[in-house]
């Protein structure tokens, strides 16, 4: 993304020592442009609608570790994921995309991402052979505070151009290979 001329990113971690490394490693491949800080998911450091996206890759699926079941998450568990979404969602600028890149299968995540408290549309697309990435998108702005979309079909609303495999998204330098485009969403 970086190297397509998209100068404005911010990324974090709550490790000071992964933004350290990624600092470092940005610098080394000619990214040095890209600001690092060190952030905690669930209370976003950052002021309202500062973002146009935001990327998640697997990010909320650490939130799910300590769960005994993803069919009926303990409330802990939702209660953290529920913080993550809100803070993901103040930090949107109106109509900004959220981008979620996950294992986390709709019937699990629609529920968190369909809630009435997010003004935001759900797509997804499924991408991989063995194992499936889900690619989600939430367009925020698109719906009313309050109520739900109803039926969230798969449908390729936001095409990656990216190669989805599994080998690739393994790859920690996968989501600067994204290419974000506005176009026809």
């Amino acid at each position: 993304m970086y190297r397509d001329r998209y100068c404005n990113i911010v990324s974090t971690d709550i490790s000071e020592v992964v933004v350290e490394r990624m600092q470092q490693k940005a610098a080394s491949n000619g990214c040095e442009g890209i600001r690092w800080q060190v952030a905690d998911m669930l209370n976003l450091p950052f002021t309202d609608g500062q973002f146009d996206v935001v990327i998640e890759k697997g990010a909320m699926d650490v939130l799910f570790v300590d769960s005994d079941s993803h069919w009926d998450p303990s409330e802990p568990v939702v209660a953290r994921v529920r913080a993550m979404l809100t803070s993901v969602h103040r930090v949107l600028a109106p109509h900004g995309l959220f981008v979620s890149i996950t294992f986390g299968q709709p019937h699990f995540r629609r529920r968190l991402f369909e809630s009435p408290a997010y003004s935001w549309v759900t797509a997804y697309s499924t991408f991989g052979e063995t194992f499936h990435y889900f690619f989600y998108t939430l367009r925020k702005g698109t719906q009313k505070a309050g109520t739900t979309e109803g039926d969230c079909e798969p449908k390729q609303s936001f095409e990656p151009k990216l190669d989805m495999m599994h080998e690739t998204m393994d790859d920690p330098d996968s989501l600067m290979l994204i290419q974000v485009d506005d176009e026809g969403d």
